[in-house]
C-alpha cells in the first residue's frame, strides 16, 4: 500500500468529493434568475391553471427518449410537466457546449434537474400525457 501523507489524502478526498458533487448548468446567453418563481411539482400537478403563464422553477427527475421530455417527481416520465425544447434559444454550459448539440440529454434521464421556463397548461406534450408544458427554456441544472 502507498504511504500518503494525512495531507495528501485530505487533498483526494476533497477533490473527489468535490468532483462527485459539482452540477453542470446550461443558460441562455442573456440569462436573468430573477424573474423566476420557486413552484412544488406536486401544487403545479395539482392545480396546473393556477400558474398559466408564470415563469417558474421546478425541481424534478429528468426523463429524455425520443419521443419524450418530461420532468417528474420519481419513476414514471408521463404524468408530470413536458420540458418543450423545440423552439428554445441554445443553452449552454460555462465552457459553451450546446446542450442539444451534445446529444447528452438522454445521458442526463434519471438526473434529478432545476429547470426554469414559463408555464403553459394549453399544450400537453407527446400524446397529451401531461399536465403541461415548460416552454422558453432559460435554465437547465443537473442536480445530480
Amino acid at each position: 500500500m502507498n504511504n500518503l501523507s494525512m495531507k495528501e489524502f485530505c487533498i483526494l478526498l476533497f477533490i473527489m468529493l468535490v468532483s462527485c458533487n459539482s452540477s453542470k448548468i446550461y443558460t441562455i446567453q442573456d440569462y436573468n434568475e430573477s424573474k423566476y418563481q420557486e413552484v412544488l411539482l406536486d401544487k403545479l400537478i395539482e392545480s396546473p391553471e393556477l400558474y398559466e403563464g408564470n415563469k417558474i422553477e421546478l425541481i424534478g427527475k429528468f426523463h429524455f427518449t425520443i419521443e419524450t421530455s418530461s420532468i417528474s417527481k420519481g419513476g414514471s416520465m408521463y404524468g408530470g410537466i413536458w420540458i418543450d425544447f423545440i423552439n428554445n434559444k441554445k443553452l449552454v454550459d460555462e465552457n459553451g457546449n450546446d446542450l442539444k448539440k451534445l446529444g447528452n440529454r438522454g445521458d442526463l434521464s434519471g438526473h434529478k434537474i432545476k429547470i426554469r421556463g414559463e408555464f403553459t397548461s394549453k399544450k400537453r406534450g407527446h400524446l397529451a400525457s401531461y399536465k403541461g408544458s415548460l416552454k422558453d427554456i432559460v435554465y437547465f441544472e443537473v442536480i445530480n
